[in-house]
C-alpha cells in the first residue's frame, strides 16, 4: 500500500454507477474531499439551484485505504472531471 495515497475498493459498483450518472448531469468538475473517515463531495451546480451533499463512508467499502503520514491536515483535495469519469464506468454492470 505504500505506493498509494489513497485507495477504495466497493462490491457496489452499481450503485457508484449510478451516483456519478446523477451527478455529471448537474455537476461538470466535483471537488471531493477524501478523509480516513469518508469521501465527501458538497457542490452547488452552475445555476446555483441545487445543492449536492454527498457522503460515503469508509466502513462501507470493502477496502479503504488513506496514507495518513504522506497526507497534511489528513485531508485530500481532489478534482474530477465527472463527464470524462461517467464514461469511463459506463460498461459497468
Amino acid at each position: 500500500m505504500d505506493d498509494f495515497l489513497f485507495l477504495s475498493k466497493t462490491s457496489e459498483a452499481h450503485c457508484i454507477k449510478t451516483l456519478v450518472e446523477l451527478l455529471h448531469h448537474v455537476v461538470k468538475v466535483g471537488c471531493f474531499i477524501i478523509t480516513p473517515s469518508s469521501i465527501n463531495l458538497r457542490m452547488i451546480d452552475s445555476n446555483k439551484k441545487i445543492l449536492i451533499d454527498c457522503q460515503l463512508f469508509a466502513k462501507n467499502f470493502s477496502l479503504f485505504y488513506f496514507d495518513n503520514q504522506n497526507i497534511e491536515n489528513e485531508q485530500l483535495n481532489c478534482g474530477v472531471n465527472l463527464n470524462h469519469f461517467f464514461k469511463m464506468i459506463r460498461s459497468i454492470k
